[in-house]
């Protein structure tokens, strides 16, 4: 586990080389306005979201994402899911149904 953490061979932090992560100011800059750009993006289709089909539904969709993903990344990219993924995708979609159907049934 060590050898895995140091890089290997490398002896480098992941095996990457310290200037293979050095990002100069402009490779910063626009790291930072597109993720800006992509978090308020994302914000303001979470709260359009809620406000159109409430907080239960929004969050099972949002946990639900990663599902939609896993599906299409086969047929998309060619990238079929492993056994463990599979598994994994199961205990997601139980957990986006308890969100949006658990609060249902709890009424205030």
């Amino acid at each position: 586990m060590a050898r895995i953490c140091e890089g290997g061979r490398s002896g480098h932090a992941f095996g990457a080389r310290p200037a293979a992560l050095r990002v100069d100011l402009r490779g910063f800059l626009v790291l930072a306005v597109r993720g800006g750009v992509a978090v308020g993006v994302f914000q303001l289709a979470y709260q359009l979201a809620t406000a159109t089909v409430g907080v239960p539904t929004t969050v099972a969709l949002l946990y639900l994402a990663p599902v939609l993903v896993i599906v299409a990344s086969g047929p998309l990219l060619g990238e079929w899911p492993t056994q463990a993924r599979i598994g994994l995708v199961y205990v997601t979609l139980w957990g986006g149904l308890a969100l949006g159907f658990g609060s249902e049934s709890h009424p205030r």
